[in-house]
């Protein structure tokens, strides 16, 4: 019924934007925090929880349009 051509490689898409955001979350925030930057560490935060969302939305997106088609 419905074709999208990128759905394939959307998955890998979505683990990777999920795990960086983890990786980030977990190691840079820890590393900041230590070297007392906290701009620094706000920034990583804020990307970090970016990109867990991005990965979330994704996979969600992904999963409808799997539905769908």
């Amino acid at each position: 019924m419905f074709q999208v051509g990128y759905a394939s490689s959307l998955g890998y898409v979505v683990a990777i934007w999920f795990l960086t955001g983890f990786l980030i979350l977990l190691f840079d925030r820890k590393e900041l925090r230590k070297k007392k930057l906290k701009k620094e560490e706000r920034v990583a935060a804020v990307l970090g929880w970016l990109n867990v969302s991005l990965g979330i939305l994704l996979w969600i997106g992904n999963w409808a349009l799997q539905r769908l088609g």
